[in-house]
């Protein structure tokens, strides 16, 4: 992210430039204070003071707003327990103007938008809408944005990059800045000035984790330096410095004057490079008229490597100066990594990343990339600064190989890197190419299994989960490792049942791999629970999967993920993807998000070879605001919407957790025991079929046919409650017949079209004659 700026940037904003005085932090109690600690980090990484406050505690916090400069909501800082700010309207504008900043994030409810920022008056009025479901997400900056997306850090790059977005801000009033849309021009970030100070709302929601600290840190760092420079005259409409590569550059600073006189700035730039023992540095003064802006360029060399600090000093006639202070990371010449050190006989080619940063003055003809394969000819590639690409290497032995990447500018190789690869023989578990069904010790494998988040428990507790869904008919189970000693006898009773075993993690990992590897239970290795909701980066996750390669090559990886829009940038990172969808909570129920996140995951794994097993909600807590116990009819559903959507296993959350005892739910365990036997009758088209979904993107009624064998059988489910009609292509359809028994098909075949109702929440499985 941002190969051109490294966290020092953010550490000191630049020298000549306060602190706030102290930051505080409004959160509110939602999830169990989920959040209460979101901006604990990024704050930290700054060197800031801060202070947190309950949104119950609100009339504190007012009173003592001269305390603080800034003030930042949290994710869900006013949603439970919402506090009306309509008394304490005057008082939050009073600390704007005089040169506070508000920062509002996940800015996705009217406890902020109304409640918070819509009482400070009509220029801040501003709603929200869930963002449309078809959507290409990613960060798009507004022309002419201003500097708060691109001083001292490009923030506009590093939102760009994040997927946590479920809503677009709507109906802004006029004096609202748009700084940063989606691609379908949904607003994610706005900014609005007032007085000396600014607020800024943005609808990115969930900072927490290194991922989240990378963008939290330079939202507020930038904001803030936009109301330094405000209350010191500047009006910087836009900065930046040259690209991450040896050579000529040249700085930025587009000025405006907002006043109605001349104004004269005063910009100086400081280039200091890592072995430099004092900066280089120019100044150049700036007469520009009233209302007029004006773009000073102030040339520049660099010539090393590493981190080099380019500072922007700007100044408003006799004022005090703003400094702009920007780390410019230049790479090495050449970077190249392999996403898979590990193949398998059926693969021929290699996926990797590839940047490469010579001087941007060479003389001649371009650089250009080439490509060995264990010391073959070159194969010229074109030249990416930074880029992905897929190397054909053919069908090599088993054993170790090489590729070698190489950098050349006519006749000289600038800088070469070389990478190891193996090729397996055919591991024990592996997934199917073209259909994804998982393998077994060459048989096909529909995993169908539980949690059992073992934490909290004495291990009798876990083993005697195992027992117990084995003896429903689940073969699949995923277990909490506390203790290297204590997996050996959990792994000889799965062996002993049937059951295979995904291991996630409370011991060294490599250790555990190592001592357990080959085992006939272990099915997986989880290298870590949702990343994409815990800040994890992608990067981070390729790495853990390929240290688990190293150690086990005879098993997949399996990662589960909770943010779809982040589903792209993970479904690589490991062999299994396991999207877990929670719709039911204690305020409503979407069953049909288990489809549409179901089905965005198989659309983004599916071309990379990966296959889905859903982690279907089978859960509740007493707590509220938050998940509620299925009941029989919808778990039903969850299990076969799932399936539509193009799942290759079912992962139920949970059996177990802290919060949560399946045995204490009688009603839902003997629904989810009725489960596996029609799951197993189902098992020769989810295996061996082909799948085609007959869902549209607005449809009622989920529906996929399965062919195999020269049989189709049916599967339809409605998310809803209320009864929908079906009338759904049927081609070469005569009429059904019954499937599981006991079920027989309440719908009909008519004109080869299936026809009729489907009651609220129901389940159809018939098989097509």
């Amino acid at each position: 992210m941002g190969a051109v700026l490294t966290m020092l940037a953010l550490l000191t904003i630049g020298a000549g430039n306060e602190p706030p005085r102290r930051v505080a932090v409004v959160y509110s109690s939602w999830g169990d204070y989920a959040f209460r600690e979101e901006w604990d980090a990024p704050l930290k990484a700054l060197g800031w003071r801060f202070e947190g406050f309950e949104n119950t505690k609100t009339a504190d916090l007012v009173a003592r707003l001269d305390e603080f400069d800034i003030v930042v909501a949290a994710s869900v800082a006013n949603y439970e327990h919402t506090v009306d700010m309509a008394p304490h309207a005057d008082a939050w504008r009073r600390f704007v103007e005089r040169g506070g900043l508000l920062l509002i994030t996940d800015a996705s409810y009217d406890s902020v938008l109304d409640k918070w920022l819509g009482r400070l008056g009509p220029t801040f009025a501003l709603r929200s809408e869930p963002c449309p479901k078809d959507r290409a997400p990613g960060g798009i900056p507004v022309p002419g944005a201003g500097s708060v997306l691109t001083a001292p850090v490009n923030l506009g790059q590093i939102l760009g990059d994040r997927a946590t977005i479920w809503a677009h801000l709507t109906g802004l009033a006029p004096a609202w800045r748009p700084l940063m849309t989606e691609r379908d021009k949904g607003v994610v970030l706005a900014m609005q000035d007032l007085g000396r100070g600014s607020v800024v709302v943005t609808s990115h929601f969930s900072l927490k984790g290194a991922d989240g600290q990378a963008a939290a840190s330079p939202l507020v760092a930038n904001s803030w330096l936009h109301c330094q420079a405000r209350r010191r005259g500047v009006s910087l409409s836009d900065a930046s410095v040259g690209g991450p590569r040896p050579g000529q550059h040249a700085a930025h600073a587009v000025l405006a004057n907002d006043t109605t006189q001349a104004l004269t700035y005063r910009v100086s730039l400081s280039v200091l490079e890592p072995e430099a023992k004092a900066p280089v540095t120019s100044t150049k003064d700036a007469a520009i008229a009233p209302g007029a802006t004006l773009d000073v360029v102030l040339p520049y060399r660099v010539s090393q490597r590493g981190d080099t600090r380019v500072t922007l000093s700007i100044s408003a006639g006799a004022g005090d100066p703003v400094d702009y202070e920007f780390v410019q990371h230049v790479p090495a010449m050449l970077n190249f990594d392999l996403r898979e050190r590990h193949l398998y006989p059926w693969q021929d080619s290699v996926a990797y990343t590839v940047s490469a940063a010579p001087p941007n003055d060479l003389p001649g003809d371009a650089p250009r990339l080439g490509l060995r394969v264990d010391g073959g000819a070159e194969r010229p590639l074109p030249l990416p600064e930074t880029g992905a690409g897929v190397a054909t290497v053919g069908k090599l032995e088993l054993g170790p190989h090489t590729l070698v990447m190489a950098l050349r500018h006519g006749a000289d190789v600038l800088a070469s890197v070389e990478r190891r690869f193996t090729v397996h023989p055919t591991p024990r578990v592996y997934v199917r190419p073209g259909d994804l069904v998982t393998l077994v010790d060459g048989k096909p494998f529909f995993p169908m299994g539980f949690y059992h988040v073992s934490w909290p428990f004495p291990a009798e507790d876990r083993l005697a989960c195992l027992r117990e869904i084995a003896a429903a008919g689940y073969n699949t189970l995923h277990a909490s490792q506390k203790g290297l000693d204590e997996w050996q006898p959990l792994l000889d009773e799965a062996d002993r049942l049937g059951v295979k075993v995904i291991t996630e993690f409370g011991v060294d990992m490599t250790k555990s791999i190592e001592r357990y590897r080959g085992h006939r239970a272990v099915l997986a290795w989880n290298p870590g629970d949702e990343p994409d909701g815990q800040g994890v980066a992608p990067e981070e996750m390729l790495a853990r999967h390929n240290r688990i390669k190293d150690a086990d090559a005879t098993v997949p990886t399996y990662m589960t993920l909770c943010v779809p829009t982040a589903y792209p940038r993970y479904a690589a990172m490991a062999e299994v993807i396991a999207p877990d969808p929670y719709p039911i909570h204690t305020g409503g129920a979407d069953l049909d998000q288990e489809y549409e996140m179901i089905a965005a995951a198989v659309r983004a794994a599916t071309p990379l070879g990966r296959p889905i097993w859903a982690i279907p909600q089978a859960f509740g807590y007493a707590k509220p605001n938050t998940w509620r116990v299925p009941k029989p009819d919808e778990e039903r559903a969850l299990t076969y919407l799932a399936l539509i959507a193009g799942a290759k296993g079912l992962v139920y959350y949970t059996y177990r957790d802290q919060d949560f005892d399946m045995r204490a739910n009688p009603a839902l365990w003997a629904a989810m025991k009725a489960l596996p036997a029609e799951i197993r009758r189902l098992q020769p088209w989810l295996l061996e079929g082909q799948r085609t979904d007959l869902s549209s993107a607005d449809a009622k009624v989920r529906a996929a046919v399965w062919t195999q064998g020269g049989r189709r059988v049916a599967c339809l489910a409605n998310p809803t409650t209320a009864e929908q009609p079906v009338d759904l292509p049927l081609v070469a359809a005569t009429g059904l017949a019954e499937l599981l028994p006991g079920q027989a098909p309440t719908l009909e075949v008519r004109g080869g079209r299936l026809v009729g109702k489907l009651a609220p929440l129901a389940v159809e499985v018939v098989e097509v004659k």
